[in-house]
């Protein structure tokens, strides 16, 4: 992901779909292959080494403060499923990841951010 284009922030949703799948498939194993405190940390995916690199240009629109807030928000809950999956906590990691969760509704959020701010980058 290079600077602030349409096809930079595509590539912005197409890589948290990734990392979504990612943790699904932790859940889904009940194994995980990184910590908790690695899966809080916003900066480590993807998409947070793009927002805070080129896409760090951006850090004065509302945009790039909504999506680098939801996206913190995401992470922070990601880490609290991690933890459950790391105690064998199986069946509650995967009620924190339901359609209902909010992990969901962070995950939305962050969706939506995104798709806001690449129809403004159009």
């Amino acid at each position: 992901m290079d600077g602030c284009s349409r096809d930079s922030i595509a590539e912005a949703i197409a890589a948290h779909g990734s990392w979504k799948r990612e943790l699904a498939d932790a859940v889904r194993n009940g194994r995980c292959e990184v910590s908790a405190s690695q899966a809080a940390d916003a900066g480590s995916c993807a998409l947070g080494r793009w927002l805070l690199g080129s896409g760090a240009s951006l850090a004065g629109t509302a945009e790039y403060a909504e999506v680098r807030a939801a996206h913190v928000e995401l992470h922070r809950l990601a880490g609290e499923v991690i933890e459950l999956v790391v105690a064998g906590r199986v069946f509650e990691a995967r009620v924190a990841t339901s359609a209902s969760s909010r992990f969901a509704g962070a995950s939305a959020a962050l969706t939506l951010a995104l798709v806001r701010w690449q129809d403004e980058a159009a």
